[in-house]
């Protein structure tokens, strides 16, 4: 077999596991299934490309690295901040293991995947595979809440979070370990899958709709507000930038989902063998978090974090403050991104993730420019976790990155092929006159 085959392989396996986050079957906490995957896939291209490196390829290489310059300086900025702040940290191995770990993915990870992807596997093809993984998450969350398996205990290797029991009164996570995430990857899902449902015909029209019915029962399970507000920008992006056919589906499919959600909710034959009911579910998730607590937690962190950025607003407090850290030093998790950085990492770590944001929208807007089939999807999903990253700690998460590789990776394919012969020559042994 040769090492593209391979790579290719390794590939499809990663982006198809890479929703399975708590899944550690290996490393623990140091990476899940997919981390394995893409890290085996990373070394054997290395191999492959070390191999095979001429001038004409290191310098074709060089050039793909050039158009991935915003990306690399959000994540070169993002963790020179989190240098100078690890510096002053109360606790800096935390701070310093954090750092190293965004600057990998933003500097190491996403990079070699968008420039990999039209060589070993093209992004019509890593598209699909990738909303087919999401979707098995979103299946096998729901099977937990309708048919009672144990998805949630079996791929998740840590201790799983609130039992299906709860669900009525508070939210399930499934395979996933946490709500919040289980929305993301939901949201991401669902739009990606209305956009193929509009757009493909045949048997992929069928499999379209019944991945947006699986992620929109994610998405009630998993309670999250945010991911609902997600969901509706980038249906609006749908609308708006799709094209005219493509728009009348996603209008039409909208309203076919609105009634079976209504049917389900109203029908005692079908709705008795829900173990709640979609609507009152969909009401109780875009209410405020019981007796209001978490909402007024958050308002009570947002003051806290100024009154910690007017003490110092350049250096940051430690990258131990990032996410949803067991052990923040400053006392409390932020739920905004953006914030989140500039107080853990000062200024440039602000700065940084600031422009990671910033690159994504350019690429989408290249990509749409380029009229690639995947481009309008691909923007909404990155739009819609963009904009949950406003509200929620999360900004390391592949599996949203993902789709940022994939929007970067068609903004270069100008003519909407499989693969891009100038990433082809820069990151594999193929002929440099192809």
């Amino acid at each position: 077999m040769k090492l593209g085959s391979i790579v290719q392989s390794l590939l499809a396996g990663a982006v198809l596991t890479i929703g399975l986050t708590e899944y550690r079957p290996f490393l623990g906490a140091a990476g899940n299934l997919s981390d394995i995957l893409f890290f085996a896939g990373f070394l054997v291209a290395a191999v492959s490309w070390v191999v095979c490196l001429d001038a004409g390829r290191l310098h074709l290489f060089f050039q793909d690295l050039r158009a991935f310059e915003p990306f690399l300086f959000g994540g070169i900025t993002l963790a020179l901040g989190g240098v100078v702040a690890s510096i002053g940290s109360s606790t800096p191995t935390v701070s310093w293991s954090n750092t190293l770990k965004y600057f990998t993915t933003f500097c190491v990870w996403l990079p070699w995947v968008a420039l990999a992807l039209p060589r070993y596997l093209p992004p019509v093809r890593a598209h699909f595979i990738y909303v087919a993984g999401l979707a098995l998450v979103a299946l096998a969350t729901v099977s937990d809440v309708v048919f009672r398996t144990r998805f949630g205990v079996w791929l998740v290797s840590a201790a799983p979070g609130a039992a299906v029991e709860e669900l009525v009164q508070l939210r399930y996570a499934g395979p996933v370990g946490h709500p919040t995430t289980l929305g993301y990857l939901s949201a991401i899902g669902c739009l990606l899958a209305l956009s193929s449902a509009a757009t493909t015909k045949d048997w992929r029209r069928g499999v379209g709709v019944l991945s947006v019915l699986a992620f929109g029962a994610a998405i009630l399970v998993s309670g999250s507000r945010s991911a609902l507000l997600g969901v509706f920008v980038g249906w609006l992006i749908l609308v708006l930038l799709g094209r005219g056919y493509s728009r009348r589906h996603v209008l039409t499919l909208t309203l076919a989902f609105i009634a079976a959600l209504l049917a389900a909710s109203s029908i005692p034959a079908l709705s008795r063998h829900l173990p709640v009911n979609p609507l009152a579910r969909l009401v109780e998730s875009v209410r405020p978090r019981r007796d209001f607590e978490a909402d007024r937690e958050r308002r009570r962190d947002l003051r806290s974090a100024e009154l910690l950025l007017s003490r110092d607003p350049v250096t940051g407090y430690g990258l131990e403050n990032v996410g949803t850290s067991a052990t923040p030093t400053v006392g409390f998790n932020l739920h905004n991104t953006i914030l989140q950085s500039w107080l853990a990492g000062g200024v440039l770590a602000a700065l940084g993730t600031v422009c990671l944001y910033a690159a994504v929208l350019w690429s989408g807007v290249k990509a749409i420019r380029a009229r690639h089939p995947l481009a309008v999807s691909l923007l909404s999903a990155c739009v819609a976790f963009m904009l949950m990253d406003l509200v929620h700690p999360h900004l390391y998460m592949r599996f949203k990155w993902f789709a940022a590789a994939l929007l970067f990776a068609i903004s270069r394919d100008r003519a909407g092929s499989p693969g891009a012969p100038e990433f082809a020559v820069s990151t594999g042994c193929v002929p440099a006159s192809t």
